[in-house]
């Protein structure tokens, strides 16, 4: 399958049978994050909900009204001409993203603008600018956004899975592999970057390093099962049937696993390449 189209089915497809974390059962709920805080990839339950993105915003503002014998009540929009408050880079980031979640791009890139005005080295303006430009196909600029990002803020692990994710999504997997296993460096524990990296590493076809990735931070069951998932994904069903029975080897009580290895269609013709580090 095409990588691009891949990506495209990460973002929108998988939303419907969920990535693995961690709960009691070894397997948690579906969540995606398509253009929030960088790509994180479901697989295991099958669920659904909403993409956690930017958060709650604001859904409107309030504009001045006038009481009975009183002066006019001063408006509650921060940008308002009659709020004396100076906006901060955090107002701007927030404006900015309520304009391109209503269609306004123009708008929410004048927003981005004048956060980066007050402050250039702003990780959130830099970050949210990039994920607009990085939605939009603008990779050219979501590039030099994101780069930024990094160079001001080379502990930040966030701007690294995020840009990572949007290399891979202009089928540069080798540097995307490269970004995401930085992120993973910074923030070991992180699931999510995990998640990231065992996709673009099932890419490049590196099952047994995606496996290994993912029992950092995954039981064996899960760590498999979920590589069978993105296998699947791929129509390497030969490859993602022996995934799922390793999962069952490890935990035999695993329904999702259970339930691709009765759906799945005949196994192709790939050689299935069988993950090292079983134990681990």
């Amino acid at each position: 399958m095409k990588v691009t189209s891949f990506w495209l089915l990460a973002i929108v497809g998988l939303m419907a049978s969920g990535c693995a974390g961690k709960t009691s059962s070894g397997v948690a709920s579906a969540v995606n994050q398509p253009s929030g805080g960088g790509l994180n990839t479901p697989m295991a339950p099958i669920a659904k909900e909403e993409p956690k993105g930017v958060g709650k915003l604001v859904s409107g503002v309030k504009s001045a009204v006038k009481s009975s014998g009183s002066q006019p009540v001063t408006s509650s929009d921060p940008l308002s001409v009659q709020n004396r408050t100076e906006p901060n880079v955090e107002l701007f980031v927030v404006m900015a993203q309520m304009h391109e979640r209503s269609g306004n791009l123009a708008a929410a890139e004048e927003q981005y603008k004048r956060a980066l005005e007050k402050e250039p080295k702003s990780l959130d303006a830099l970050v949210a600018y990039a994920r607009m430009q990085d939605r939009q196909g603008n990779f050219t600029e979501a590039d030099k956004l994101y780069r930024k990002a990094i160079e001001y803020h080379p502990q930040d692990a966030t701007a690294r899975n995020d840009y990572g994710l949007c290399l891979a999504r202009q089928d540069r997997l080798d540097q995307a592999a490269g970004m995401l296993q930085s992120a993973c460096q910074l923030k070991p524990d992180e699931v999510r970057y995990r998640n990231n990296l065992a996709m673009v590493l099932v890419e490049l076809n590196q099952l047994e390093e995606a496996y290994l990735q993912l029992t950092d931070v995954h039981k064996p069951a899960v760590a498999y099962y979920n590589v069978g998932y993105l296998l699947v994904q791929r129509k390497q069903y030969g490859a993602a049937r022996h995934h799922f029975e390793q999962a069952l080897k490890f935990q035999p009580d695993f329904p999702e696993a259970s339930h691709w290895l009765a759906t799945l269609p005949a196994d192709d013709a790939r050689v299935v390449q069988q993950p090292a580090g079983a134990a681990r």
